[in-house]
């Protein structure tokens, strides 16, 4: 019921904003910043809870604990070890780190 109202009092605001062109497409412009806004912290929230999800499974030591990095080509394998995508080979360290 909250929806439909909502969409109701939204199609009368936009109609009775939309005499003046220029308002129309700046209440458009703000629903799309919110719906972006939203969807962006939806995905931090969604790999913040993959990367806990990879501690874990490498906490209790499973096989399978991997962790996708951001550069697309790596991900964190078991024991924190950065693996190469395309080979599943680890990538080796350099010195000092």
């Amino acid at each position: 019921v909250e929806k439909t109202a909502e969409k109701g009092v939204e199609k009368l605001a936009k109609e009775a904003v939309g005499l003046v062109p220029i308002v129309g497409q700046m209440y458009d412009s703000k629903k799309l910043h919110d719906a972006m806004t939203e969807a962006g912290m939806n995905v931090k929230k969604m790999n913040k809870l993959k990367l806990e999800r990879y501690y874990l499974k490498d906490k209790l030591g499973h096989k399978d604990a991997q962790y996708n990095l951001e550069d697309g080509r790596t991900y964190l394998g078991p024991g924190g070890v950065i693996y190469d995508k395309r080979t599943n080979r680890p990538i080796p360290r350099l010195q000092g780190r």
